[in-house]
This record gives C-alpha cells, sequence and structure tokens, in this order.
C-alpha cells in the first residue's frame, strides 16, 4: 500500500541536531548521567544523556554506572561531585530516594516518589528543573494514565523536546492510545457555535471534518442518486415515495425546478444529448469496479437519442450501474466522474458538491420515504466494500486531516496534496485569528496536539524506522479509533524490507471494543493474532480466513494462521511497551 509521507517532521534528526549543541554546566547545577570509562587520575567520561564529557570526579565509581551528579567547579577542570548512586535493593531504595529528595531540595509528592525512581532505573537524563516540570505534568494526567506518562516523559526527554503541556498531551495520547473522534466532535460543537470566524473559514473547516468522518460520501452520493433515479422512474413504487424522491432531487439541483411526475419523463429526455451519451459510456468503462457477476451493462450506441423511451433505458441503465459501481476514482478535490450526473447535463467540475449537498439533504430530510432510499443507497455501498476501498479510505482520511501538512512545506507534491484544503493547516491558520473565542482557540489547539503526537513518536535511527499513526474512522454509523504502529528497516535501495515485517493495530470499535491485531511476517508467511475478550470472535473470524488467505496469495503471501486470544495473553505474545516502542527491527508493510 502506498501510503502519503508521514515522516514530515524528522524528529530524531531534531534531537540528534539537539545532542550535538554543546553542553553548558554550570556550578550546583544537578544533573544524571552514567559513567562511561574511568581514567588516571580519578578522572572519568561521563555521559549526558546524548553527549560525552570529561571530569574529575572526588570519589571513586564504577563504570557502567548511573550517579546524580553536582557540578563543583568548572576550573581549572570539570569537578563533579556524587549525589546519589544507583538505586539498591528494594530494602534501602527507599531511603536513598528520600535522601536524594533531601539534596536536591524536591518535594516528596506522590507524583516525584513515582517519577524518580522510574528516571533512575531507566537512566534518564534529567536536572532538577526537568524533575520538577515532570512533576507537573505528571500531576495533570490521570492516575489511570501514570505508566503512559511516564513513559511520555521519557521519550519528551531522549528527544530533547521542551517538558511542555503540549508536547506531554501530544505524546501521552499517542502512548494511552486516545483516539482522536472525541476532539474532533469537540471541535465541531465549538465551530458551529462560535459567530466570530468567517463563513468562509467555517465551512471550509467543517467540509474537512465531514470528509473525515464521512470517506464513503461521494460513493454514497453515487448510489444514492441511482437509487433516487431509479425509484421515480419505477410505476410499482408508490406516488408519495416517488413524489418525496423527486422533491429531493430538485431541492438539491439535480434536476430542474419544472419537474414533476407527469412532465418527468420528457424532462428526462430533454437533458440527454449525444455529447453527454458519449461521455457518460465512457465514464462507466474507465470507473467500472464491480465483480463478474454485476458488470454494467453496454450502453446503447448514443450517436443520436430520438426517443423518449431510448433516453429513458439510457437513464435507467446508467442508474443501475451507478449504484452497482458507486466508487469512482475523482479527478480532483471537486470534480468526480459520476456517468449519471455527467447524463443529466452536471459539469463535472461541480457533480463533487452535487453529490455531498443531495447526501446531506437526505440525511437531515424526516421523511420515511427518503431515508428508505438513503439506507438503500448505504446498503449498497457497504456490498462492494473490499480491501482496495478501505485502504483509499484510509488514504483519504489522512490526507483529509493533513497528517502530511509539514512534508508540502519542503516543496514535496504540494499541488497534489493539496495542503490549504486539509484540516491541520486549516486549524493552524484558525489559530492565528486574534478574532477566534478562546473555546474554539482552544478545541482547535487540542486537535493540533493530538495529531503532533505520532509525529513525535515516529523518527528514524540508521535504518531503523518507525511509524505511528492515529486515524479516527467511520463506516457506516461505527466508529473505530486506529492507532497504528510500524517499526522496520530499509534495504539498502531505500525500500521496506516486506519479506520480515511486523505491524501492530490498536483499536476501538463500537462493537468489540478494544482489540489489539499482532501480524507478523517471516519470508513471507503470515500470522494473525488477535486480541479481544469477546468470546464469539474467533468463531465469527474463522469464516472470513479464507478470503483473508486468497487476498495474501495474491500478494505473494502465504497465511500460515490466525490466533484468537484474550488480553490475559498478552504478555505472554511479547506485546509490551517497549516491544510497542521497537519490534525486534522487523520491517513492516501495509501492502499485506
Amino acid at each position: 500500500m502506498s501510503f502519503p509521507p508521514m515522516n514530515s517532521v524528522n524528529v530524531q534528526a531534531l534531537a540528534n541536531g539537539a545532542q550535538n549543541k554543546p553542553l553548558i554546566l554550570k556550578v550546583g547545577q544537578l544533573f544524571h548521567g552514567q559513567v562511561k570509562q574511568l581514567y588516571l587520575g580519578q578522572t572519568a567520561e561521563v555521559q549526558i544523556g546524548g553527549q560525552k564529557l570529561v571530569a574529575k570526579l572526588e570519589v571513586p565509581m564504577k563504570a557502567g554506572d548511573s550517579y546524580y551528579f553536582q557540578v563543583s567547579a568548572l576550573k581549572p577542570e570539570l569537578q563533579l561531585k556524587i549525589i546519589s548512586g544507583p538505586l539498591t535493593d528494594a530494602g534501602g531504595q527507599g531511603r536513598q530516594l528520600n535522601g536524594l529528595m533531601d539534596v536536591m531540595q524536591l518535594p516528596k509528592s506522590a507524583e516525584m516518589q513515582a517519577l524518580l525512581p522510574f528516571v533512575m532505573k531507566n537512566k534518564i537524563p534529567m536536572t532538577r528543573e526537568s524533575l520538577l516540570d515532570a512533576e507537573a505534568l505528571l500531576k495533570s494526567a490521570s492516575p489511570a494514565l501514570k505508566d503512559d506518562a511516564l513513559a511520555s516523559i521519557q521519550k519528551l526527554v531522549e528527544l530533547k523536546l521542551p517538558l511542555t503541556e503540549s508536547t506531554f498531551r501530544s505524546l501521552l495520547g499517542v502512548e494511552s492510545k486516545e483516539g482522536l473522534h472525541d476532539v474532533l466532535t469537540s471541535l465541531k460543537s465549538a465551530l458551529t457555535a462560535d459567530s466570530s470566524i468567517s463563513l468562509k473559514m467555517k465551512e471550509a473547516i467543517l467540509s474537512s471534518l465531514e470528509k473525515v468522518a464521512k470517506p464513503f460520501l461521494q460513493a454514497t452520493g453515487n448510489a444514492l442518486l441511482g437509487k433516487a433515479i431509479l425509484t421515480i422512474l419505477d410505476t410499482a413504487e408508490g406516488a408519495e415515495t416517488r413524489f418525496a424522491t423527486l422533491q429531493l432531487l430538485k431541492n438539491t439541483g439535480v434536476l430542474p425546478s419544472t419537474t414533476s411526475l407527469a412532465n418527468m419523463h420528457q424532462v428526462l429526455s430533454s437533458l440527454l444529448t449525444t455529447e453527454n451519451v458519449g461521455s457518460s459510456t465512457s465514464t462507466l468503462q474507465v470507473g467500472d469496479q464491480a465483480t463478474s457477476a454485476t458488470q454494467p451493462r453496454v450502453m446503447p450506441n448514443g450517436s443520436q437519442v430520438n426517443s423518449t423511451q431510448t433516453a429513458l433505458e439510457i437513464i435507467r441503465m446508467t442508474a443501475e450501474n451507478t449504484v452497482v459501481t458507486p466508487f469512482r476514482p475523482e479527478v480532483n478535490s471537486n470534480k468526480t466522474n459520476d456517468p449519471l450526473l455527467t447524463l443529466l447535463g452536471h459539469q463535472m467540475q461541480y457533480g463533487a458538491e452535487k453529490l455531498e449537498v443531495l447526501v446531506r439533504q437526505a440525511e437531515k430530510s424526516d421523511d420515511p420515504a427518503i431515508h428508505k432510499v438513503l439506507q438503500a443507497a448505504e446498503t449498497a455501498v457497504a456490498t462492494v466494500v473490499d480491501g482496495k476501498v478501505m485502504k483509499e479510505a484510509l488514504q483519504a482520511v489522512i490526507l483529509s486531516l493533513g497528517l502530511n501538512y509539514e512534508s508540502t512545506l519542503f516543496g514535496k507534491d504540494i499541488e497534489s496534496l493539496r495542503p490549504t484544503e486539509t484540516l491541520k493547516p486549516q486549524l493552524l491558520a484558525l489559530m492565528q485569528d486574534m478574532a477566534v473565542s478562546p473555546a474554539l482557540r482552544e478545541a482547535a489547539e487540542n486537535v493540533v496536539i493530538r495529531m503532533n503526537g505520532p509525529l513525535l513518536q515516529s523518527g528514524e535511527n540508521g535504518v531503523q524506522h518507525q511509524l505511528v499513526m492515529q486515524v479516527p474512522l467511520e463506516f457506516f454509523g461505527k466508529r473505530i479509533d486506529a492507532t497504528l504502529q510500524w517499526n522496520g528497516r530499509m534495504k539498502e535501495n531505500g525500500k521496506i524490507d516486506a519479506d520480515f515485517a511486523r505491524i501492530l493495530f490498536y483499536l476501538e470499535l463500537d462493537s468489540l471494543d478494544k482489540t489489539i491485531i499482532d501480524m507478523q511476517v517471516q519470508k513471507r508467511v503470515v500470522s494473525v493474532t488477535v486480541f479481544n475478550s469477546d468470546q464469539t470472535l474467533k468463531e465469527l473470524g474463522t469464516s472470513l480466513q479464507t478470503r483473508l488467505r486468497e487476498g495474501l496469495e495474491s500478494s505473494g503471501y502465504k497465511l500460515s494462521g490466525v490466533f484468537f486470544k484474550n488480553f490475559t495473553e498478552e504478555k505472554k505474545s511479547g506485546i509490551t511497551k517497549k516491544t510497542r516502542k521497537a519490534i525486534d527491527g522487523q520491517g513492516v508493510d501495509f501492502r499485506i
């Protein structure tokens, strides 16, 4: 699968740049470091974070151990005094930590007592000031997220990022696998209630939010249009249903306002031209996505439409084909190649907008007949959803969110990514508007902060790469909060080694709740483990294994097995927090 560029900001490179800056010390400063090598004259090489320096030690120490030091002198040479050594056994650890907090004048709060042993155990280089900042961040986090909060602080220190509330919340959302749906819902509510921003900006942001929430909006519009046309042409339908459906098509500008059930055939016939029929036939052939059982029928030669009966037959067949093949590639952001719209005389550049308006009006309608037609359209779309469609929907959501926005700033295919039409740059512009209300500004900031989290977690270290994505998905009224973690390596040619792969999906599903999918590939042999508390999932999933096996084989992979486990077996399978950060250096390929 070809995904948009997600490594838009190389955080690891920024961290390396920070590490290359000279370390500035001052007398009395406290910091955590590791003795790397001992020299004569009681001097040693000490590593502080990613930097090393040579200092004179007041007392002998052991190479490899970590200590808290205090700078006692800078001239004529750097001299360090030990404040606290490596953590001892559990019995003496409490006294040692209390002594360290006394020397460093740290508060003995519950947060500090959780933070300090974590820092020393993991050899995290933190000064007294950074410990105090981290303590404040821990206080702002829910006690239930203590482990995730500590991991977020560790990541911030490793990346040389400031211990601020915004960076902390960015990473905490990723560590805790908190989805984006809630913050996006809050943003939409604040945006709807705000009257301080321009109508143009509000509509643009709402449009982006709708594209995120409804990745199948265009396809649903195609199917709805086809179903609506078939409904008004079907004399077996009740007059009330046909009338309500016709009104929907008129109100959305699909059909002329003068159209009635009495003159409908003449109006439809008059809309057809030789050019429209030819263009529509060509589009049907290009956009065909139906299975062999539902191939579109061959259109009549459109050289001349010389009777009402022929015109209606062309329209009916085109509508049927549109329902069967609702997914058609967009020409660009506001164009669609829907053959039925073209047949009815609508210009391509307004097609996408027409279909979106049609779906919105149907959703707002109180008429049961309209709801019935809309439901039939959604069912038609759901019937043809496959792996390719899901892949394209995921790509569309990523693009609509603007998760790859930063990469466009460096000139990476700016035109095709359309940064000004995506959510993140729109929110950044909104936050610069001084007229925006505090409530809306806060809602926008919350979304941007959460979007930045995966970028901070993603990066590279030599040939090893890590990519984290959080994507809010919604299909047919079902919400999915998905966190995808990719850890792998690149070949010498710069491409992913797809023969050895692992990918973790952390999902929050409407019906199945928390679900983790662990996919591993060894020499193109795939094993899938699904973790979920629902005991019936195994029975339901077994019926899909044949389809999965066939799909993998079509891509050159072999399925070795699908296993279902509950969460008590999660740790036994090695899906720990440490594993989630670096999974054995294995590559991961989303095409699987």
